[in-house]
């Protein structure tokens, strides 16, 4: 056996284990007539008379999806291309194997036109040889391509799946997140508490929370957890689940921890080192005596500083001690204010870092000057931050206010 026959053999061997794959199911070639007349369409035909031809590029309406088809055209025309599109409108999966000596045939055919198919000079049909192994080549390579996108399309719904469920399970998490924060304002005459809360991601690393303890005394706290995500929320559930905890054992009488703030901020730091979580939290914690006029107050590292009005004058409440959650046996200084009128702004760093200025400076000067002209009422002040700021939420931002009805 001559040693191109053999090579033939082995080519029509591999097209035929081709075509085994289930890649295509149907082959039909959509030709001119001139070349339909000529002795290579007839050694085709006569190889393979399952093939389907058609002249004049005409084409069946008994097209089986996923068929595998073949043009051959001198010159390929635009009328030509768009009747042909109208098959590659009805099955975009199947492939296509043009031959042509049209110079311009890759202006006639857009994008979307080229998905599966290959465009060759009609010199490869010679011989019959270069057709089957060129066909051979393609079938395999858009077996590999089938497997491939098969293979993504399955990640690709698992991967959906998995972000579905954890969505909702997000979702599930930030209701119950937002339970833990007041539910309503709180009006204690004279004052109002007031509070704001914008996660950036579903969970939020900020915490605040206010309440009534007897008819003389409330209580306020602002905290900052470092991070986002699921570990940070979990902070602030310990942080309200301690504080409920010490609010129920100073109701009932059992401890006054609650309302010794050193003690208070000591316990939360303990209990946070003991989670292990290497998660710190910077704390602004306060009480409020209507009764002695009288503001106590405990800020562990929490930046922006805290603002007051206190007889109408504007001032920030420093720095007495670290953040919590950072090491042990640390002391907080406590520190108290009298007044007879007084008002409270406290903020999250994410105030700041959404703020249009260039460096913390410019930012904290931008944000006293607000403060410094404006009512503080939670509306109008809501109003003149997003004024300056960018409108993208990069950190959490959250806002305490205690404002004065009489002012």
């Amino acid at each position: 056996m001559h040693s191109n026959q053999m090579q033939l053999d082995s080519n029509e061997v591999i097209f035929e284990n081709s075509l085994g794959h289930d890649l295509v199911n149907d082959v039909v070639i959509s030709a001119s007539q001139a070349w339909l007349d000529s002795s290579l369409a007839e050694q085709v035909q006569k190889a393979f008379p399952a093939w389907r031809f058609f002249a004049d590029l005409a084409l069946p309406f008994d097209l089986q999806p996923s068929s595998l088809l073949m043009i051959v055209d001198q010159d390929l025309s635009n009328e030509h291309w768009q009747h042909l599109a109208q098959f590659r409108s009805w099955d975009p999966e199947s492939l296509w194997l043009v031959f042509s000596r049209n110079p311009a045939l890759m202006a006639l055919a857009d994008g979307s036109m080229l998905v599966n198919a290959s465009i060759l000079p009609l010199e490869a049909l010679q011989p019959k040889l270069s057709l089957l192994a060129t066909l051979a080549n393609i079938l395999r390579d858009h077996g590999l391509q089938k497997k491939l996108t098969d293979a993504f399309a399955q990640s690709n719904q698992s991967l959906r799946e998995h972000w579905l469920q954890m969505r909702q399970e997000l979702q599930a998490g930030q209701e119950l997140q937002r339970r833990l924060f007041p539910k309503n304002f709180l009006f204690w005459p004279p004052f109002e508490f007031a509070h704001f809360l914008e996660p950036c991601n579903f969970l939020s690393g900020d915490f605040v929370d206010y309440f009534q303890l007897s008819d003389t005394l409330s209580m306020g706290i602002l905290a900052d957890v470092a991070g986002h995500g699921v570990s940070s929320a979990m902070v602030t559930m310990l942080v309200k689940t301690e504080l409920h905890y010490l609010k129920q054992q100073y109701i009932t009488g059992v401890s006054n921890q609650l309302v010794s703030l050193q003690e208070l901020v000591s316990h939360l730091n303990t209990e946070l080192l003991g989670l292990a979580l290497s998660k710190h939290v910077t704390l602004f914690v306060f009480l409020l005596d209507r009764q002695l006029k009288k503001f106590d107050y405990i800020n562990a590292a929490h930046l922006p500083l805290p603002m007051v009005r206190v007889n109408h004058q504007l001032q920030t409440l420093p720095i007495t001690g670290v953040a919590v959650g950072l090491l042990p046996n640390q002391e907080w200084r406590q520190e108290s204010l009298s007044f007879d009128q007084f008002e409270l702004f406290a903020c999250s760093d994410g105030v700041l870092d959404g703020l249009q200025a260039k460096g913390q400076l410019a930012k904290e000067s931008l944000l006293s000057k607000i403060l410094a002209t404006h009512h503080w009422r939670m509306p109008e002040l809501l109003s003149a931050l997003q004024d300056k700021m960018s409108g993208q939420v990069v950190d959490d931002i959250t806002i305490l206010l205690l404002r004065d009805t009489r002012s």
